[in-house]
């Protein structure tokens, strides 16, 4: 609780919720002025005679502004002379607090009675507080919602991720364990590939031909060649060839339908070629 003279003829009290707290009552208390709170009140009037030597004219009672702040602290404003002191309260709330107050709310307070004029001020300032606890209730919603949109997009991603790791994976094994089977529109393609291999060729090379359309099939099988290796002669062959396939019926088909041309080593052999 902290006193200060404002001028010549007005008091401040700054009353915390602690302080409200500790006296057993509440803003709402205020509000209503309920006798504890207006008992209360009458010690503030005292203690501001002992701390700022407030002196309460003659014949009135209580002269004094009760108002809520925007931290929620209390303002009780002790006046010795009440002449004007609606306007310097308001001055005060639009200065010092940044409170707008609507023209036709001025309109209706220059209207109403005296003795209702602060009350009307306290339920304009508590209905601010409610709407700005409104505004961040509203605002905290907004952020959570916003971080489950971003952890559900991350699980999303993450699945996809791990689909497509998956697929990958499956691709990779199988052109392990099967190979993969390109076709060739004519022998001087496959021969130009060939010679594009370089090293030492550890994979299993066949060259088929299907009478039928007069397409050549090359057969990769992995044998002890190394993954990185046989990976990247799948990714050279693309600009000599088509893909056909990775599947074992369909390489088992080639096999055993289409017309032999070299059964082993057909790489190799094809490099001899000029």
């Amino acid at each position: 609780m902290k006193f200060n003279r404002v001028d010549d003829t007005r008091v401040e009290c700054i009353i915390s919720e602690e302080d409200l707290e500790e006296y057993g009552i509440g803003l709402q208390d205020l509000l209503t002025k309920k006798k504890e709170a207006m008992d209360f009140l009458r010690d503030i009037v005292e203690k501001a005679e002992e701390e700022v030597d407030y002196k309460p004219m003659d014949g009135l009672v209580m002269p004094m502004q009760v108002t809520v702040t925007p931290d929620k602290c209390i303002s009780i404003t002790l006046s010795e002379d009440p002449d004007g002191t609606i306007q310097d309260l308001l001055e005060k709330l639009t200065h010092d607090a940044g409170i707008h107050f609507p023209k036709n709310f001025l309109e209706e307070l220059g209207d109403a009675p005296e003795q209702e004029r602060i009350e009307r001020i306290n339920q304009y300032l508590q209905h601010i507080h409610e709407v700005e606890d409104e505004k961040q209730n509203i605002a905290n919603k907004a952020f959570s919602d916003k971080k489950i949109e971003r952890r559900n997009n991350n699980e999303r991603l993450s699945q996809i991720r791990e689909k497509k790791r998956k697929r990958k994976s499956f691709a990779l094994d199988r052109l392990e364990s099967s190979g993969f089977v390109f076709a060739f529109a004519n022998m001087a393609d496959i021969i130009k590939f060939a010679h594009m291999v370089k090293g030492r060729i550890k994979m299993q090379t066949s060259l088929y031909k299907n009478p039928k359309n007069d397409l050549y099939y090359l057969h990769f099988e992995k044998g002890t060649d190394s993954v990185a290796h046989f990976a990247s002669v799948f990714t050279m062959v693309y600009e000599f060839g088509t893909y056909v396939t990775s599947n074992p019926i369909y390489i088992a088909n080639v096999e055993e339908s289409y017309e032999t041309i070299i059964k082993s080593k057909a790489v190799d052999t094809l490099r001899s070629f000029k």
